[in-house]
């Protein structure tokens, strides 16, 4: 039979034990908990410290949340199996994310970390979530912005950000929000705070993918590259606050908060073969260029407005500008096509545009027909503008006047210090049952301008010059046509150049008319 003993206890190894499991336990308060950093799926957890929170990744589906963590950045590495990943991320709580060096949030897949890289065909699909107690701050010692996604293969990107995200931009094409993939859609939502000191604040980048002999991977795979900002989100940079591009299909931007920039656009969407397309019904400033700016190669540019857009123009701003590159304009609303395509522009009974160093709402197209309809409040150096583009040179137009039809509707009240409706198109519409007028009385300012092409001015509304003795309607060389109403009132002369012309009287009301204030030539 074999018997033990009771051992007793050595002085002090219990005590050690004790303070050594203390320590551990101090030792892991110090750092974010592994909990904070959790994964799903395909994913994996390398760091959760408040250097880095870093991941991996296999092929399939997988998960990262990052829950109120204090860290410098947090980086997915750059795969290098091909294959197709779906990935999504979410920042929670109270999460603080500082990087003076480089981005905050780091997705970058699809090249090799050899220099030159090399493309890896991997697809990732990635999708961003941050929460509305969640900060992102970046410096300008380097890096892509804030938060940087970007598929140099494929894959979808969609980000959605509630968050507070800052960022001082190394160079000014830097955003501080962007998503930007070689072959995929972009879908970005954002309803909380986005700042850029250098650089652009929201950037969307897509792709229907590689081009061959019939295309984008054959022209039927068209992608819509798109970008919203909520009623509570905020956007302010230096150069374009909301940029989206998209290579093959619809590029469109939605706000309905407030926008800002201070030497670029507010809101810019170009395709290079598809449409543009820009809703507003908050607030867009731009101090340098075009506030509000809708793009095409070949496509159907359309903006409509519901809300406040400024163009400030603001001229003490120049030199800053002129460092970068020459502004391309001042207007409130510009759609235009560079090669081929319909301009659709709307500004609705609540939209109010400014632009007073240049056109409050202007339509370019060398090829195409043109809709302008204006319910709202229009000011400018030219209030209403539609023509080819070759002044400004934003379209390939080799001639002023659009192969096309203008049709412009005015129910509302456009006010311009040079020109209040200039419209030079193969033929010219006119119907006015608001106000037109202008404050200029220098060679070339009118209420009314039109070129050679047909023209139908039908107005019962109100046009007026500076004066009587200025001109409120100059007609050019085309058949034309001035339909005035029993309501309609004119104020100055009406001129134009041809003979092929004709008044038409409409109404059972009583008036005056000075004939002599309406012939061909007329000065």
């Amino acid at each position: 039979m074999v018997t033990s003993a009771l051992v007793p206890p050595v002085p002090g190894v219990r005590a050690k034990i004790i303070l050594s499991g203390l320590a551990a336990l101090a030792s892991l308060a110090a750092q974010p908990a592994l909990a904070d950093c959790s994964v799903t799926g395909t994913t994996t957890l390398t760091t959760c410290t408040p250097a880095e929170v870093k991941v991996t990744m296999s092929a399939g589906t997988g998960s990262l949340t990052v829950d109120s963590v204090e860290t410098v950045s947090v980086v997915y590495d750059s795969v290098q199996t091909p294959g197709e990943y779906n990935q999504t991320v979410n920042l929670t709580g109270t999460t603080f994310i500082n990087n003076p060096t480089y981005s905050g949030l780091v997705m970058q897949f699809g090249t090799t970390p050899t220099i030159p890289p090399q493309p890896v065909a991997v697809t990732v699909n990635a999708t961003v979530n941050i929460g509305p107690n969640v900060v992102a701050n970046t410096g300008g010692g380097g890096g892509f912005g804030t938060i940087w996604v970007l598929n140099d293969y494929a894959g979808t990107i969609a980000i959605d950000n509630a968050g507070t995200l800052t960022a001082t931009a190394p160079t000014s094409s830097t955003a501080t929000l962007s998503g930007v993939t070689n072959l995929g859609a972009v879908t970005i939502v954002n309803s909380g705070s986005v700042t850029s000191d250098g650089g652009r604040g929201i950037y969307a980048d897509g792709n229907c993918g590689p081009v061959g002999p019939d295309g984008c991977l054959g022209a039927e795979t068209p992608v819509t590259v798109s970008v919203t900002n909520t009623a509570t989100g905020t956007v302010s940079a230096t150069t374009a606050a909301i940029r989206v591009i998209d290579y093959s299909g619809l590029a469109s931007i939605t706000n309905a908060g407030t926008v800002s920039s201070t030497l670029f656009q507010g809101l810019i969407a170009w395709s290079a073969n598809g449409d543009a397309t820009i809703t507003n019904s908050g607030g867009v400033t731009s101090n340098t260029d075009n506030a509000v700016y809708a793009s095409t190669e070949v496509g159907t540019a359309t903006v409509t407005n519901s809300g406040t857009v400024t163009a400030t123009g603001d001229s003490s701003l120049d030199a800053a500008r002129a460092l970068i590159r020459a502004p391309a304009g001042y207007s409130g609303l510009l759609g235009s096509a560079s090669t081929s395509g319909n301009i659709v522009i709307t500004n609705e009974a609540t939209g109010v545009v400014s632009a007073s160093r240049d056109t409050g709402i202007l339509a370019e197209t060398p090829l195409g027909n043109v809709t302008i309809v204006n319910a709202g409040t229009v000011s400018g150096l030219v209030g209403i503008g539609a023509n080819s583009g070759l002044a400004t040179q934003h379209t390939s137009a080799t001639v002023a006047a659009i192969d096309g039809n203008i049709t412009v509707t005015n129910s509302g009240t456009v006010t311009a210090t040079s020109v209040g409706v200039s419209l030079d198109g193969t033929t010219n519409s006119l119907t006015n049952s608001g106000s037109i007028s202008t404050t200029g009385n220098s060679s070339g300012d009118a209420a009314v301008v039109t070129g050679n092409g047909n023209t139908t001015i039908i107005n019962t509304g109100t046009i007026s010059a500076a004066s009587s003795s200025d001109t409120a309607i100059a007609m050019g060389s085309g058949t034309n046509r001035l339909v005035i109403s029993d309501t309609s009132t004119i104020t100055g002369l009406v001129t134009n150049v041809s003979s092929n012309n004709t008044l038409e009287l409409n109404g059972s009301a009583s008036g005056s008319l000075n004939i002599g204030n309406v012939r061909a030539g007329r000065q």
